[in-house]
């Protein structure tokens, strides 16, 4: 019974401007299959073998994936590796063997990746589960990799999505600091002593506002004005003897507490900068098995798509994908494995 999060991320494909002016999408990534198709012949390749994420020094292997009309659930081993260990015997007291520094304590972890068709379909869209702080993303990520190293000039962004509409709109306004650019005054900081002042000048200042002892947060008409840009610099605040003008427009630097308590600090105009995670299953619950993480995500990520005006049709989680796989004659991928290995370190190794 551990705690589970969901991230979102949106999935895209074009063409790079400097390259002919190829039409290519999510669902015609090259040669008339969509993602989804070059996913399950990524997925069927890797499972049962082992990524390595050198960087962060873990390893990464697809299990299981299953396909569900236009949605694929991956179950994704994830553990840390690189310093050799023990294993101890707690109740005996004694050192069972010594651990290799490949080996590691594994978490089974879940994404689901969908992709519907319709003429508005601009992206496709997965969730990535969390477990303390073990995730599969790279799995994803390596994909990516791999799409861009088939199709020379193709462009395969991963994007985190919709954190601001997740929770900045429920969120509440805890502080703000406003940077002060310059001050014609001179500002004594005194030590208590009539006879003794201390006087400092200080060049850069950032003035802190907090709501009124005893009130948590500022006021929420305030909060919505502030993200929306609709307050100039004079009608934020009013400071005497300071110009507004030494007021920037930006650089606004806040404090905002959403409604399951959690607080992040960020800037206005960069809001999508706190990573904004769904409570899938709290400390203590037990944990959704395959099918009713599936039901729960892919209704989440329905209406994910709703909100970016993407039509779905009834019953796209059902059945079977009816796409041709790319087989080994369309794509190899331990050649595109052996391309972006030297590049970014990853490292790819069988399991016997």
């Amino acid at each position: 019974m551990v705690r589970s999060t969901v991230d979102y991320y949106a999935f895209t494909v074009k063409t790079r401007k400097k390259n002919p002016d190829i039409p290519r999408d999510v669902l015609d990534v090259g040669g008339g299959y969509s993602v989804l198709a070059y996913l399950c012949s990524y997925l069927e390749h890797v499972k049962g073998t082992i990524l390595k994420d050198e960087r962060r020094e873990r390893i990464y292997s697809v299990s299981d994936y299953e396909v569900h009309g236009r949605l694929v659930l991956i179950d994704v081993l994830s553990g840390q590796y690189g310093e050799s260990g023990q294993l101890l015997d707690i109740l005996r007291g004694n050192v069972v063997r010594d651990i290799n520094p490949d080996e590691a304590a594994v978490k089974t972890v879940r994404i689901v990746f969908c992709c519907p068709r319709g003429d508005d379909v601009k992206m496709a869209i997965f969730a990535v589960e969390h477990m303390n702080s073990i995730n599969g993303k790279f799995v994803i990520d390596y994909f990516a990799k791999c799409l861009r190293a088939f199709i020379p000039g193709l462009v395969a962004k991963i994007d985190g999505i919709l954190e601001k509409e997740a929770w900045l709109d429920s969120s509440s306004l805890v502080s703000m600091k406003i940077p002060i650019s310059s001050t014609d005054q001179q500002l004594t900081v005194d030590n208590g002593l009539d006879d003794d002042p201390k006087e400092t000048m200080y060049g850069r200042m950032a003035l802190v506002v907090l709501p009124p002892k005893g009130v948590p947060v500022l006021n929420p008409r305030f909060w919505r004005a502030l993200r929306k840009k609709n307050m100039g610099r004079e009608g934020m605040l009013t400071i005497p003897s300071l110009n507004n003008e030494s007021i920037p427009k930006q650089g606004v630097l806040v404090e905002a507490a959403g409604i399951d308590g959690r607080k992040k600090t960020f800037t206005i105009g960069n809001e999508k900068s706190p990573k904004i995670r769904e409570v899938i299953t709290g400390d203590g619950e037990p944990r959704l098995d395959n099918g009713q993480l599936r039901r729960v995500l892919s209704d989440s990520i329905f209406h994910k798509y709703h909100d970016e005006q993407i039509r779905l049709e009834t019953g796209w989680d059902s059945g079977e994908m009816h796409e041709e796989i790319p087989d080994s004659e369309v794509i190899d991928w331990n050649t595109l494995f052996e391309q972006v290995n030297p590049q970014n370190g990853d490292r790819y190794e069988l399991e016997s």
